[in-house]
C-alpha cells in the first residue's frame, strides 16, 4: 500500500515516511514505551509471542491500527535476512544507539563514522525511539566475517540487526533519502569498530592465508603488480579493504602504498574517499591485524595468478647492476624546495656519490632513471619543481650521515636482533588475559603499544622496516613484557597518583615523581596543592544534602581515593527528584578521578553489572564506577552486586575473550530519581549501600549556569576535601552517620516502584478475586487505593496506564471486566485489597483535600 493510501484511512500518518517495500512485508509487531523492556516485541499486550516465528507477523496496516490503542505502543519491523526458518527476509537494519548528543537533533558524537555514502544512496534514516539514535534500513548484505556489534556502554554503540526485533518511529533525519539502503556499509562499520574499540578488527580468516607463502619476503614489485593485476579492483569493500593491508604488510613505505593506489585507481570506484582510505591504512600501519601478504596471494590465485618460484631468493630485483630498482632507492625527503637542494643518502644498494651522478645529469634523467622513477620523483615533495627546473639552479650534494648505514651490512635476523638491543623494552607491557598492548610516556601506561612499538621500528629502521621484522620482534617482546593487569592502577598502597607525582595519602604530602615501576594508569586529573580550598563546592553541598550527610560524602569520595581495595565494602546510592544537584556531585568526582576518558573510570548502572555476562569485566583495574542516570530496570542478581561491592574474587568476560578471575576494586556512586527495583533485598544486601538523599529540586530560576566549570576550576581543593575524608575514615574505622541496612531499605522504598510497594502491603492474591480499578459505591478501586497509598507516603504516583501495565506482568493479574449490579466494569483478576488498604471514603477525602497547591507547607 502506498503511503497516500495509508494516510487516507486516517492511521499512520506518522509512519508515512517508512519506505514502501517494508511497509508492502507482513513482518510487523508492536513494543511499548512504557515496559521496563520498551523494545520488547509484543502482540495487543501478548508479551508470550515467539516474535521470530513468520506464524505471528502482521500487515504494516494491522500494525499501525493495532498501535492507536494505547498511547505508549509502537511499530516495529523484524529483520529476519538471517531467519533460517523465512529465507525471504531480504532486510535487515543498522542500528546506531545513542550516537547523537541530543535528542532528536543532529548532531552526531565523535565516535560516529560520516553517514555520507548512505545520504548520497538516497538511504532512509529514522530518529530511533529515544530519539538519541539512528536507525538505517538496509536490503542483500551479509555483515563481515570480522564484526561483531560493537558497544561504548549501555545504550550506545552499533549493532547490525539481521534476526531480531527493530522499532520504527517514521521520523525521518533531514538528510534521509526514501528508499532502503543498498550502499555497502562495510567502510562504515570497520571505521566505528576501530573508534568503538580503540582497535580495527582482526580481518585475518582462512582465506588470507597460502600454502605457497610461509613468509619468507621473496616477492618483489613486479611480482605484487602481477598479483593485484589479477584481482577486480571493483570488488567489495571488506575484500580491498584486506587487500590493501596485504599489501601494506608487504611493504608499509611509498612502494608498497603507490602500488595499491594505481591498482585501486583502474576501478570504477575509485574517489577521493577511496584514496583517504588508503592513506589511513599507511598511517595506522598495525590496523588490520592478521592480515599478510597471503591474504593478496590467495585472492590473485582465485584469479588465476601463478606464484612464482624462488629462483630469486632474497626478493631483489637487478637493475644496471644494482640489487635494488632506483624508484625503490628515491627518498621523497631528498627533494628541499626553499633552498633547491637534492640530499641524498646511500641506500640499500646505492652509494650516495651514485645518487649523486644520477641527479646531477638531470638532462638525461629520463635515460638514467626510467618513466617510473621520474613519476616517483614527480610524487615528492619538491620532487616535481625539480624536474620542471630540469635540475637548473638546484644543487645535489650527499648527506652529512646515513642514521641507517649500520644497518646496510646486516642480515634480516640480525637487524632483528639489533632492534630488539636498542628497544627500551621497560616501556613496554603485555596484558595476556586482555590481548593488548602497553606503553609508558612520562611515568604513565597508556593503551596502543603495539602501535608506539611498530612507530619505534618504524624509526629506528628507517628504510629496513618490514612486516616481516615487526612480528618476529612483536613475538618475542609479547613473550618477555607479560604484566599481570592487577599491578597497574593509580600507584601503590597508600598512595596515589596526581599529575605532579605520587601523594601519600596518609601522610598528605607529595612523595616523588612518577616512575614506569610504578605501573601507573591513571593520574588524578589535578595537582596537589595542599593550601587549595574549594569554597563553592561546600556551598554547593550545603544547598543540596542535610548538613549530616556531608561528613558521610566527604568520607566516601575519600574512600574512592584508596583505589588498592575495597576495605569498607560499601557503594553509594544518592536519592532525589529532578534538578536536586545529584549529577553535578557524580560530575565533579568523575572528573576528579580524570572524567569518563580516563582509564580510572566506569559508567556502567548497577542493573548492568548485575544482571550482563559483560558487566562485571567493565570493572577491571578500574578505580571508580559512577552512573548519573539510573533507569527503572530491576537488579536481578543481588547476590553479584554484594561480591562486586565486597572485591569477592569473580569471574568475568570479554567479548570474544576467554574466561578470567579478578577481584574488583572499584567504588560505586549511583544517582537516581527512583530507585531500582531488586529480586531479593535481604540484610545483606542493604548493609552494602550509603544511601544519601539531595531531596529539593532547584527550581530552574535558582541555577547557575555553569555551575559545573565553577566547581571543576576547584579540583585542586576538592582533592584536599576528600583526603580529608580519606584520613577522618581511616581513624575512626566507620562512615560518620552511617545508615543501618533498614535506614537504606526506607530510603530506597521511599523513592523506589510506588506501585510494586502498593500491590505487596494492599493486596491479597486470590485467583478468583476481582477488584474493580475505579471505585464504586460498594467497592474501593485498585487504582483509587493505590493514589491514596503513594500519597500517604511521599511517593512519586504513577498515571493509570502505568498503574495497569506494570499490574499485567504480574504472575496471575490480568486485566478483565464483570458485571456488577447491573454495570460492566472494567477492574483486574487474580488478587483483593486487604482490609486496612488505604483509600477508603474518609482517607479518599483527606487525600483529595491535601491534594493541592501547597499541601506540604
Amino acid at each position: 500500500m502506498s503511503r497516500t493510501q495509508t494516510s487516507s484511512n486516517g492511521i499512520g500518518g506518522k509512519y508515512d515516511a517508512i519506505p514502501d517495500e517494508l511497509k508492502e512485508r507482513a513482518q510487523w509487531l508492536l513494543w511499548d514505551a512504557s515496559a521496563d523492556t520498551s523494545r520488547r516485541p509484543h502482540w495487543k499486550d501478548d508479551f508470550g509471542i515467539s516474535w521470530s516465528d513468520p506464524e505471528e507477523w502482521h500487515t504494516f496496516n494491522d500494525a499501525v491500527e493495532a498501535a492507536t490503542e494505547r498511547d505508549s505502543w509502537g511499530i516495529g519491523y523484524v529483520m529476519a535476512s538471517e531467519n533460517d526458518d523465512y529465507p525471504r527476509g531480504l532486510y535487515g537494519c543498522l542500528d546506531l544507539d545513542g550516537c547523537l548528543k541530543k535528542s532528536n537533533q543532529e548532531k552526531p558524537k565523535d565516535w560516529l563514522p560520516s553517514l555520507e555514502k548512505f545520504i548520497e544512496d538516497g538511504a532512509y534514516m529514522e530518529y530511533s525511539g529515544s530519539g538519541e539514535g539512528i536507525h538505517i534500513p538496509f536490503v542483500g548484505y551479509e555483515p563481515p566475517e570480522w564484526w561483531a556489534d560493537c558497544q561504548l556502554g549501555e545504550h550506545e554503540g552499533v549493532d547490525v540487526l539481521t534476526n531480531k526485533f527493530c522499532a520504527f518511529t517514521g521520523n525521518q533525519l533531514s538528510v534521509s533519502g526514501d528508499s532502503v539502503s543498498g550502499a555497502d556499509p562495510t567502510q562504515f562499520l570497520f571505521e566505528a569498530y576501530q573508534e568503538i574499540n580503540g582497535e580495527a578488527p582482526s580481518l585475518s580468516s582462512s582465506t588470507g592465508k597460502s600454502g605457497d607463502y610461509d613468509g619468507d619476503e621473496w616477492l618483489d614489485k613486479s611480482d605484487i603488480e602481477d598479483a593485484l593485476s589479477h584481482v577486480n579492483p571493483d570488488c567489495g569493500y571488506d575484500e580491498w579493504l584486506k587487500l590493501g593491508f596485504a599489501v601494506h604488510d608487504w611493504d608499509s613505505g611509498s612502494t608498497g602504498k603507490r602500488l595499491f593506489e594505481q591498482w585501486s585507481k583502474g576501478g570504477s570506484k575509485w574517489d577521493n574517499q577511496a584514496e583517504r582510505n588508503i592513506q589511513d591504512i599507511w598511517d595506522s600501519a598495525s590496523e588490520g591485524q592478521g592480515v599478510t601478504v597471503g591474504t593478496l596471494i590467495h585472492y590473485a590465485k582465485d584469479g588465476g595468478w601463478t606464484v612464482p618460484t624462488r629462483s630469486n631468493p632474497t626478493g631483489q630485483s637487478q637493475e644496471n647492476g644494482h640489487t635494488k630498482p632506483l624508484v625503490e632507492a628515491i627518498d621523497s625527503s631528498w627533494f628541499d624546495l626553499d633552498s633547491k637542494t637534492v640530499t641524498v643518502q646511500s641506500v640499500e644498494g646505492y652509494t650516495a656519490s651514485e645518487l649523486v651522478d644520477v641527479f646531477q645529469k638531470s638532462g638525461n634523467i629520463l635515460e638514467a632513471c626510467g618513466h617510473e622513477a621520474i613519476s616517483a620523483i614527480g610524487e615528492s615533495d619538491g620532487g616535481g619543481e625539480f624536474l620542471d627546473d630540469s635540475g637548473n639552479g638546484w644543487t645535489v650534494e650527499e648527506g652529512r650521515k646515513n642514521p641507517y648505514a649500520h644497518l646496510e651490512p646486516l642480515s634480516n635476523q640480525e637487524i632483528k636482533n639489533t632492534a630488539l638491543a636498542e628497544l627500551p623494552t621497560h616501556r613496554v607491557a603485555y596484558l595476556p588475559k586482555r590481548e593488548i598492548w602497553l606503553w609508558c610516556d612520562d611515568g604513565v601506561w597508556k593503551p596502543n603499544g603495539d602501535g608506539w612499538v611498530r612507530q619505534w621500528l618504524d624509526e629506528y629502521l628507517g628504510p629496513y622496516y618490514s612486516g616481516h621484522i615487526r612480528r618476529e620482534v612483536m613475538d618475542q617482546l609479547q613473550a618477555r613484557s607479560q604484566v599481570e593487569e592487577q599491578r597497574f592502577g593509580g600507584g601503590p598502597p597508600g598512595q596515589i597518583a596526581a599529575q605532579n607525582g605520587l601523594i601519600d595519602l596518609d601522610a598528605g604530602e607529595i612523595m616523588r615523581e612518577i616512575q614506569p615501576s610504578d605501573h601507573i594508569r591513571w593520574t588524578l586529573a589535578t595537582e596537589y596543592d595542599p593550601e587549595a580550598d574549594c569554597r563553592k563546592w561546600r556551598e554547593f553541598l550545603g544547598e543540596v544534602v542535610e548538613a549530616s550527610d556531608i561528613p558521610l560524602l566527604q568520607e566516601y569520595i575519600g574512600y574512592c581515593l584508596r583505589h588498592w581495595d575495597v576495605k569498607r565494602k560499601k557503594a553509594l546510592m544518592l536519592l532525589g527528584p529532578t534538578d536536586a544537584g545529584k549529577s553535578v556531585f557524580v560530575d565533579v568526582i568523575e572528573a576528579l578521578f580524570g572524567g569518563e576518558d580516563s582509564a580510572a573510570t566506569s559508567s556502567t548502572s548497577v542493573q548492568y553489572l548485575a544482571n550482563e555476562r559483560w558487566g562485571p569485566a567493565r570493572l577491571v583495574n578500574t578505580a571508580l564506577n559512577t552512573r548519573s542516570d539510573l533507569g527503572k530496570g530491576s537488579i536481578e542478581n543481588t547476590g553479584k552486586v554484594k561480591e562486586l561491592i565486597a572485591g569477592d574474587s569473580l569471574d568475568a568476560e570479554r567479548k570474544r575473550k576467554p574466561v578470567f578471575q579478578f577481584k574488583p576494586t572499584a567504588k560505586h556512586i549511583f544517582a537516581a530519581n527512583r530507585a531500582p527495583n531488586r529480586s531479593v533485598d535481604d540484610e545483606a544486601f542493604w548493609n552494602r549501600w550509603l544511601t544519601v538523599v539531595f531531596p529539593q529540586a532547584i527550581p530552574r530560576s535558582e541555577q547557575v549556569d555553569d555551575l559545573d566549570e565553577q566547581l571543576l576550576e576547584e579540583l585542586p581543593g576538592i582533592f584536599n576535601w576528600a583526603i580529608e575524608g580519606y584520613q577522618r575514615l581511616e581513624e575512626q574505622g566507620h562512615f560518620t552517620n552511617q545508615p543501618l541496612p533498614y535506614q537504606n531499605r526506607e530510603k530506597w522504598e521511599r523513592y523506589g516502584n510506588s506501585i510494586a510497594q502498593w500491590f505487596d502491603r494492599c493486596t491479597e492474591e486470590q485467583p478468583d478475586g476481582f477488584t474493580p480499578k475505579e471505585s464504586t459505591d460498594d467497592a474501593l478501586g485498585a487504582y483509587d487505593s493505590y493514589v491514596a497509598y503513594a500519597r500517604q507516603n511521599g511517593l512519586e504516583v504513577e498515571t493509570d496506564s502505568k498503574f495497569t501495565s506494570e499490574l499485567k506482568r504480574r504472575d496471575g493479574v490480568s486485566k478483565s471486566r464483570r458485571r456488577i449490579e447491573g454495570n460492566r466494569t472494567y477492574g483486574y483478576s487474580g488478587f483483593v485489597l486487604t482490609d486496612d488498604a488505604p483509600g477508603g471514603s474518609d482517607q479518599q477525602e483527606d487525600t483529595n483535600r491535601n491534594a493541592g497547591i501547597g499541601s506540604f507547607e
